[in-house]
C-alpha cells in the first residue's frame, strides 16, 4: 500500500524512536548523577538521600540492561549468527 498507514512498521519504529529517547534520559541522568556527586552537600540530608535514590535507580536500570544484552547475545550464539560460538562457553 503506497502513501497509506503501514501498521506493521508502526509499532517497530515507535520502539526504535522510544529506545532512543530512553538511552538519551539515561544520559542525562548519569550526567545529572555525576554533579550532584561532585557537588554534594553532605549537611544536607534530602541532597544525600536523593543522590542515593538516584544512584539506585541508574544502578537498577543498568544491571537490567546488561543482563538483558546478555541474553541477546546468547540468542545470537545459539542460532549461529556470531562466528566466536567456539570460543565462548556458559
Amino acid at each position: 500500500m503506497e502513501g497509506g498507514f503501514d501498521s506493521h512498521a508502526f509499532p517497530q519504529d515507535f520502539m526504535k524512536n522510544s529506545q532512543k529517547i530512553f538511552n538519551y534520559i539515561f544520559k542525562i541522568i548519569w550526567f545529572i548523577t555525576f554533579c550532584l556527586i561532585v557537588f554534594l552537600d553532605r549537611s544536607n540530608f534530602y541532597m544525600v538521600f536523593f543522590t542515593i535514590l538516584i544512584l539506585l535507580f541508574i544502578t537498577t536500570v543498568t544491571v537490567i540492561r546488561s543482563l538483558n544484552s546478555r541474553n541477546e547475545w546468547r540468542e545470537l550464539i545459539k542460532d549461529g549468527d556470531v562466528e566466536v560460538k567456539d570460543k565462548i562457553s556458559f
